[in-house]
């Protein structure tokens, strides 16, 4: 578990999702 004894109330958020249109077109449209 991570500890948020700094910035406990505001815990950081989860990390960004990569849109698909950022992926190698091969791995998705091929």
């Amino acid at each position: 578990t991570v500890d948020y004894s700094c910035n406990q109330q505001s815990p950081p958020p989860p990390p960004a999702v990569v849109p698909q249109f950022q992926l190698p077109n091969s791995s998705i449209f091929d």
